[in-house]
């Protein structure tokens, strides 16, 4: 018998441990090195040496810890889940949340609407944190407007409750509109109101920067075809998989993946957050099922129609910004592959490369949009000029230009171009034609759209073009 079939039969057996966790529950099994020996969603098994291991239990943004003791010549072993409590602008019961939150929201979910429209309905409720209590009513801030900026209603007007929390199911005209909040300047996201069903939006009023504000980072929405159950299961499932995907991750189980692949499982906005966490998955097949599954449900909605890009291009130019910005990011790309565009003068083609990271939302400042022009202009001569600017000059000559007060975008390109201009000056790369930049490769470059970079060389170009003219004459 060689020697490494001697330590191999000296070696302890291992232990199939069955670890049990709702299907949006992730997994980590790390030990005492710190090493990662097994990780998985909901409900597995994993072959473990004997020995002493942390588990952590992450659902959504909480995390929960332990410790387990693997031991050696046991048949197997099972390890549970515990209960874990996350924060969520959702009043579910078991978020810790009070009864008089979780009364109201059921009671103005089931009421009567207020009618602003036909056809759609959307609840619409704020609730304050313990640590944000004061004597700024709830709703205090927020807004409804359309998509050209027509305010719809004051939310703290409209709504019913107490200092505490705030509601209003609103009856409107199915389509998209705009969610304003005063959070630290105004921030602007899109709410959906689709037909059939009643889209129940949750905010959050918390500390924000010491101040309480309405955070809209923190929304949730959720689609249902009855009034809002602060006890339904699929509460705390979707909010973990919008936390997920606000981190980049996804954390569902193939079993209930499948369950919304074959529409078993009646909610949506779980579809569309398990939607945009495939599109970098391989299984094109179970894509494709999901996308045609969402399709069926929500035949015109905005998300919907950004994840088909990825399927077909669109026939008709992009008029309405998606919810959720892994699908503005899908969108983004398309109109930078020609597979889409979007329409001259609407909102998508206004919304800056300033939008909020951390949140699974596409959130804006609505000071940052971009100038609602009906047609961009041709600024290919403009950057040109940009271009010749910093190369005559060289990196040393453009200290001067550096005090210019520029935008974000602007001050982006400024810096792109002036990195580019110094390693053509170290390569002694003479800048021509084949090598210029396009606003179409800035766009890639920075991930936005070529309205927003047309935008930011326009502005460019009139500071420190005209900057550099004054300082030459």
């Amino acid at each position: 018998m060689s020697s490494s079939e001697l330590s191999d039969a000296s070696r302890p057996a291992k232990v199939i441990v069955h670890f049990i966790a709702d299907p949006v529950t992730e997994t980590f099994v790390i030990d005492h090195a710190f090493s990662l020996r097994a990780r998985g969603v909901g409900a597995f098994t994993a072959s473990l040496a004997p020995g002493l291991y942390k588990i952590k239990f992450r659902r959504g943004e909480a995390i929960a810890e332990t410790h387990v003791e693997v031991s050696a010549g046991s048949a197997a072993m099972r390890v549970e889940a515990p209960v874990i409590a996350s924060s969520s602008s959702v009043p579910f019961r078991a978020s810790g949340v009070t009864d008089e939150q979780l009364l109201l929201a059921h009671d103005i979910s089931s009421g009567s609407a207020v009618s602003f429209g036909r056809g759609a309905h959307v609840l619409f409720f704020v609730r304050s944190a313990a640590d944000a209590l004061g004597d700024a009513p709830p709703a205090q801030g927020l807004t409804l407007h359309t998509l050209d900026g027509q305010l719809v209603f004051d939310l703290q007007a409209a709504a019913s409750g107490s200092a505490e929390c705030a509601g209003l199911l609103a009856e409107l005209e199915p389509g998209a509109y705009r969610l304003r909040a005063d959070c630290n300047g105004t921030l602007e996201q899109i709410v959906v109101a689709t037909k059939d069903w009643q889209t129940q939006v949750f905010l959050l009023r918390q500390l924000v920067n010491e101040l309480p504000r309405i955070d809209l980072r923190s929304t949730s929405v959720l689609m249902s075809k009855d009034p809002f159950d602060p006890s339904d299961e699929m509460l705390s499932y979707a909010e973990a998989a919008r936390s997920a995907l606000a981190g980049g991750r996804s954390t569902m189980t193939k079993q209930l993946l499948n369950s919304l692949i074959e529409d078993k499982v009646y909610s949506p906005m779980l579809g569309l957050y398990a939607a945009a966490a495939l599109t970098s998955a391989d299984d094109e097949r179970q894509r494709l099922r999901l996308l045609d599954t969402l399709q069926r449900l929500l035949p015109a909605h905005p998300d919907v129609l950004a994840l088909s890009l990825e399927i077909a291009p669109a026939a008709e130019p992009i008029s309405i910004p998606p919810m959720l910005r892994r699908s503005w990011q899908m969108i983004t790309a398309a109109t930078l592959d020609d597979r889409a565009s979007l329409e001259p003068g609407s909102l998508p083609a206004r919304v800056p490369s300033t939008v909020l990271g951390g949140t699974p939302w596409l959130i804006w400042p609505e000071d940052a949009l971009l100038p609602a022009t009906d047609e961009a202009a041709d600024t290919s001569q403009l950057l040109t000029d940009l271009q010749k600017l910093l190369d005559q000059r060289g990196p040393e000559e453009t200290e001067d230009l550096e005090e210019v007060p520029l935008t974000e975008s602007e001050s982006a390109v400024f810096s792109y171009l002036g990195r580019r201009a110094s390693l053509q000056h170290r390569m002694k790369v003479p800048s021509t034609p084949d090598n210029d930049v396009n606003v179409t490769s800035l766009a890639k470059a920075f991930g936005t759209t070529r309205q927003d970079v047309k935008a930011a060389v326009d502005g460019l170009a009139g500071k420190i073009l005209g900057a550099t003219r004054r300082s030459d004459s």
